[in-house]
């Protein structure tokens, strides 16, 4: 298979992927968000550099997040949902747990896709607790850079 049909192959993959979340999510079926938490350890490992582990695994549906690099200081939420308000309530959770302790960086992966736009307000409990984040750390299979 040659590179071009490798990446449109992932594309494609991708694609069905977040239709089908989508889908079964709207029937009110959420055992996918779990397994897309598994899938995309790997990807995210390969293109930050780090060693994601799900939490999960150890802490039974962590607050905040889901992924975590203690070493390199990094914590993942995924998530089918892109709401303003969804991305308050995970900063407002990490926050609240005191996850800034453990955890430098907070990205939230959106399985589905983000608005087309946020409010700045969303990131306001952020700002006040000196913790870095913006719609950069909002990342999707569409925007997965460094």
């Amino acid at each position: 298979m040659h590179r071009k049909e490798k990446i449109e192959k992932i594309a494609e993959l991708f694609a069905r992927f977040r239709t089908e979340v989508e889908s079964l999510n709207s029937l009110n079926l959420y055992d996918i968000n779990v397994h897309a938490e598994n899938v995309i350890i790997p990807i995210l490992n390969l293109i930050y550099g780090v060693n994601l582990v799900n939490i999960n695994n150890r802490v039974r549906n962590s607050a905040a997040i889901d992924l975590v690099d203690t070493e390199n200081r990094i914590a993942v939420q995924v998530t089918s949902t892109g709401t303003g308000d969804k991305v308050k309530h995970t900063i407002n959770e990490f926050v609240k747990g005191k996850r800034c302790e453990d955890y430098d960086r907070l990205l939230i992966y959106i399985i589905t896709e983000k608005q087309k736009k946020y409010s700045d307000a969303i990131f306001s409990v952020a700002y006040d607790n000196e913790l870095e984040f913006s719609e950069k750390d909002m990342v999707t299979i569409y925007n997965l850079t460094v």
